[in-house]
């Protein structure tokens, strides 16, 4: 055993971090990545209430226009559902890419610590898709709003309502980055996270014919007590928000922990 692999095997603690935080900033610098997503996702995200709004001003109808809460709805709707299948789908090939072109070979052959470079993922991930998913689309609905029915939503209760919705997008994130660690190829990650997604439903009335309580754990619970802060209302329960803390830090540990033991 050579003395640079011998320094490459004793790498410990988050030595390499911040050089894999800039490698995967870059990932979203690059070819304006993060201005293009911005842009897709306004137009998937606030695209609907932004037509609904012109459409009534042009024809000068004034009595269909939806509700705040209806409009609210729509929007953090379409931020859960479409966000969780744009962290799925963003994210998919990070690690399992990485393993497929031998990149990831390279990569641990410096001397960073395999914890880092989950870290470094997680972070630079959940910085911009949070921040282009959730905050940005949130911000621009909150001034379509604004601009539709005038000031008549808390802003700091939509504030926590954004922070809620993007807890939400990080229980897919993690949990896709938790596949790409176990898996070598997408298949059985896109399998696994979009089929929990989709099925969320049904999987949550089965755990509810088993305990009650099972049912409010589902991340779909996010999205409502999202759309709750938003309009001032109450919260139902507060199960999906503890779920959803545990399963983010869960589902990060057991990707760590099953890195640890990866062979390159």
């Amino acid at each position: 055993m050579t003395s640079q692999e011998l320094t490459v095997k004793k790498s410990g603690g988050y030595s390499g971090l911040s050089n894999l935080l800039r490698l995967e900033n870059s990932k979203w610098l690059a070819n304006r990545r993060w201005l293009i997503q911005s842009f897709v996702w306004f137009f998937l995200v606030n695209g609907i209430g932004l037509l609904m709004v012109v459409n009534d001003v042009i024809d000068g109808i004034y009595v269909n226009i939806p509700t705040v809460p209806d409009m609210v709805t729509i929007l953090f709707q379409l931020m859960g559902t479409l966000g969780a299948i744009g962290v799925i789908v963003l994210t998919q090939g990070d690690i399992i890419k990485e393993k497929q072109l031998g990149t990831m070979s390279w990569v641990l052959s410096s001397p960073v610590a395999r914890v880092s470079v989950i870290l470094s993922k997680l972070v630079v991930n959940a910085l911009y898709i949070t921040g282009i998913l959730v905050f940005l689309q949130g911000s621009l609905g909150y001034l379509l709003l604004n601009f539709s029915y005038g000031p008549v939503l808390s802003v700091n209760a939509f504030i926590v309502s954004l922070g809620i919705q993007a807890l939400h997008l990080l229980f897919w994130l993690s949990l896709s980055l938790m596949l790409g660690v176990f898996f070598r190829a997408r298949g059985p990650l896109l399998g696994i996270s979009l089929g929990f997604m989709f099925l969320q439903p049904i999987i949550g009335s089965f755990l509810g014919r088993i305990q009650p309580w099972l049912q409010r754990l589902m991340p779909d619970g996010l999205v409502v007590s999202a759309i709750q802060v938003a309009l001032s209302e109450p919260l139902t329960t507060s199960a999906p928000l503890l779920s959803g803390v545990f399963c983010v830090i869960f589902f990060t540990a057991l990707a760590i922990w099953r890195f640890e033991k990866e062979e390159f």
